[in-house]
Order: structure tokens, then sequence, then C-alpha cells
């Protein structure tokens, strides 16, 4: 233990409430990843832990052999929809980044909402898909879902809109059945649920 604070070099923050509290109970410290997926790992940590260790234990939960590619992100959430979101240096203290929030969300007067998210931050083209892990591929695919529905990345053309709804379809739906009638099962629904749409986006819509 006297070795791993030594290695991970002088911390920057003062210890947030949180680390206090672990540390007087003598209880680990435990931090919540959420996946594009819509889930969460819950990750037990130290004093000492750095941003290259807890993305090596998230890839251990999760069974992702090679996680060189995604990184850490602290996001921060605040009023009329701002956010902002780093990706944690790899010699980051994670316990520092605790205590960073702890100090914004007392220094400003509307609620802040901080989380860590593990995604993809590199990428290589052309990316061969074929080459990816199983798991691999279900984190690209929501981080790319979420990426076009939040406008992160804009389609090219209608027909490149088109080919990503018909993938979502097939991905929601499964294969076609001829003697399956898809529109009865829709037609109670928003073809688009509401789900996939950013709250932001229903203030634009003009009502008809």
């Amino acid at each position: 233990q006297l070795q791993r604070k030594m290695k991970s070099g002088e911390r920057k923050m003062v210890p947030s409430s949180e680390e206090l509290n672990c540390i007087k109970s003598m209880k680990p410290i435990v931090i919540r990843i959420n996946l594009l997926n819509d889930t969460t790992k819950a990750i037990h940590i130290d004093s000492s832990t750095l941003a290259y260790e807890l993305m090596s234990m998230i890839a251990k939960k999760i069974e992702l052999e090679d996680p060189s590619h995604f990184s850490v992100y602290h996001i921060l959430k605040g009023s009329h929809n701002s956010r902002v979101e780093d990706p944690l240096p790899m010699s980051e203290n994670i316990c520092d980044c605790l205590a960073k929030y702890e100090l914004l969300a007392q220094s400003v007067d509307s609620e802040v909402i901080s989380e860590f998210v593990f995604k993809r931050s590199l990428f290589f083209p052309p990316l061969n898909i074929f080459n990816l892990s199983n798991i691999e591929l279900k984190l690209l695919y929501h981080q790319t879902k979420l990426d076009y529905l939040t406008g992160f990345i804009i389609p090219q053309n209608e027909e490149q809109i088109i080919l990503l709804a018909a993938y979502q379809l097939q991905i929601t739906l499964g294969d076609h059945i001829k003697s399956k009638n898809v529109l009865a099962e829709l037609s109670d629904q928003i073809i688009i649920p509401g789900r996939y749409i950013p709250a932001r986006h229903f203030s634009l819509q003009t009502p008809q």
C-alpha cells in the first residue's frame, strides 16, 4: 500500500468528504461507472487509484480484453442542458476528481450532476468491425447511436439516415417476417420513441 501511494505521487486536492468518511469507517471507496448501454458498474478504489488502474478494473469487470482505445470521462451536467466532459489523463488520481466535483458543487448556485462514463475515445480509420470483440462491438454500437441522436455526429445524407434507422429496426424488432404486421405493433406509439430524442429537441418542434 505504501509503495502504491509513493508511485501514485502527491495528491493535488484535499480529500473529499466521501473519501474521508470511507477512511474513517475503513471501507473501500465505491464509484459508479456508467456505460452507454444504460448499465452501471460499481468499482472499489482507494486514495491512490489512478485513471489507468481504474481502466484496468473496468475492463476486467466487463470482460473487455483491450481497453487501450477507451477512456474514462468525467462529465459535469448543469442547468439549461449545459454539459462538460473531459477524458481523464491516465495519471489522474480518481479521488482528486471526486474532490474537484465536491468543491465545484459547493461554489455554484445551480445543481451540478457529476458522473464517470466509460467509452471509446480513439478511432483509427478504416475501422474494421469484424476485428472487434463482441463486448467492444456492443459498446461501440450504443456510443454511435447516442452520438447521432445528440448531434455529436451529423449524418452525411438522407440515405445514411435511412440506413441507420433500418439497422436500428433490425436490432429492435429482428428479422423481417412477411406474416408479421410490424406497423400494427407500432401503431400505438411514436415511430421514433421519445427516449431516443434528446429532450432539448422537443422545444424546437412547431405544433401542427
